[in-house]
């Protein structure tokens, strides 16, 4: 399962030139400000959500716990960290 969920994260990387500007103010928070950054997702803005999580965490100057993901109505298979989520049971396209 965990092979599955790497190939899914690497294959499903979702990011355009937005992600990039979102990263880049994540970061800036993070090592600038001295900030700690929650980002709650919506919907398809998990995907992104999830990718922006991956590429904060590339720069090792980031410490674990730094910038967090909660994802509300997630079609991914996971919230990157580990993150909750609240997807309603009824929702039949998830």
């Amino acid at each position: 399962m965990a092979d599955l969920q790497k190939k899914y994260e690497e294959q499903y990387d979702f990011v355009d030139a937005q992600v990039n500007e979102h990263v880049a103010t994540f970061k800036q928070l993070i090592k600038t400000d001295k900030r700690k950054v929650l980002l709650v997702a919506h919907s398809q803005g998990n995907l992104y959500a999830n990718a922006s999580y991956k590429r904060v965490y590339l720069d090792p100057d980031i410490k674990t716990k730094s910038f967090a993901l909660v994802g509300v109505a997630s079609p991914a298979n996971f919230v990157g960290g580990s993150g909750p989520y609240m997807t309603s049971g009824n929702d039949l396209v998830i």
